[in-house]
């Protein structure tokens, strides 16, 4: 039943942050694989989106795990360089949160609020 939830939540919504501007950047990083500079990605908006609003989009979609940076040596300043990151690392609650969907889904749908309150609160 999870699964299918999920699956459809990304069926409707995607990949998408909810920030037009971040959604865009994240989009062009997937589709280079060698990374963008920061002047790379505000070419992408053509000087219409202002570079503090550039950085909140990019701030955003490294608090999502969605993108990152790297500094790349050149022969004179190093280049800092964003990409989309491949595959995600297991988040710190993922292992609590695949235990308890196993909980859940071995409870059944129609008791396992009850049966998950149980389980961690004992008898009250």
């Amino acid at each position: 039943m999870w699964d299918y939830c999920s699956a459809s939540a990304s069926h409707l919504f995607g990949d998408s942050t909810g920030d037009a501007i971040a959604d865009r950047i994240l989009e062009a990083l997937v589709e280079s694989p060698h990374g963008l500079s920061k002047h790379q990605i505000r070419r992408l908006f053509h000087g219409h989106v202002s570079c503090d609003r550039i950085d909140a989009a990019l701030e955003q979609l490294m608090a999502l795990d969605a993108a990152n940076c790297h500094s790349e040596p050149t022969r004179g300043r190093s280049s800092t360089l964003w990409s989309a990151r491949a595959e995600q690392e297991p988040k710190e609650n993922e292992g609590f949160l695949a235990d308890l969907v196993e909980f859940l889904a071995e409870e059944g749908a129609y008791s396992a609020y009850g049966a998950f309150s149980a389980h961690l609160f004992g008898d009250l």
